[in-house]
């Protein structure tokens, strides 16, 4: 369940080229405090699955207490193969998960259009599920489909809210490559097998 307020990305002319500043705000400062343990619908939902449009937190599962921002292309910029690559400096703080997403022009197929993500890093600065690192110095990127996903992850000492990063999507007819930094994280080809715990593909 995922929140996004138009007015929490502000994009500012400078020279020739854009700066896009996308900021967090609280929940609680939309709908009320204490409503991170309530049900919470929106009003102007963009999803075509109605079950997305609504979310109730219960125990420890609360509503995730971050809106955040986001910047999109939608009706102005659609490709199929090419080079895309995004200079960007990823913000820090807890419930905030900054990703770099490509999504299909016409979702053709529905919720199994699926997405290419550029990049994806959590913004806490120690999060562990006991097994893994899940912290901001992780970086992931791959595709995502109801079907399942393959997500490659990389992991550094320093945290990637550091310093602005190079995020790269290679497409092909016959590849989908991922880089950060000029580093390879890995690549997807059509006949991959993807994993269907991540996706939420049965």
């Amino acid at each position: 369940f995922t929140i996004f307020l138009h007015k929490n990305a502000l994009r500012n002319n400078q020279s020739d080229y854009y700066v896009t500043t996308i900021f967090p705000s609280l929940l609680e400062e939309e709908c009320g405090q204490g409503c991170v343990d309530r049900t919470f619908s929106l009003k102007r939902c963009t999803s075509r699955n109605p079950n997305l449009c609504s979310a109730t937190g219960k125990g420890y599962f609360i509503l995730p207490p971050i809106l955040s921002g986001r910047e999109t292309t939608m009706g102005t910029l659609s490709f199929c193969y090419g080079t895309l690559e995004v200079n960007a400096k990823l913000p820090v703080g807890d419930w905030v998960v900054p990703e770099l997403w490509l999504l299909p022009k016409d979702r053709k197929y529905g919720a199994s259009s699926g997405r290419i993500v550029m990049a994806m890093s959590r913004g806490n600065q120690e999060l562990s599920d006991g097994v893994q690192d899940h912290s901001s110095r992780v970086l992931e990127a791959g595709v995502v489909t109801s079907a399942g996903s393959q997500m490659f992850r990389t992991e550094q000492l320093q945290s990637w809210s550091d310093s602005y990063h190079r995020f790269k999507v290679v497409w092909t007819p016959d590849r989908i490559e991922f880089y950060a930094d000029d580093k390879k994280l890995g690549q997807v080809q059509p006949l991959d097998k993807l994993d269907p715990s991540i996706g939420g593909g049965k």
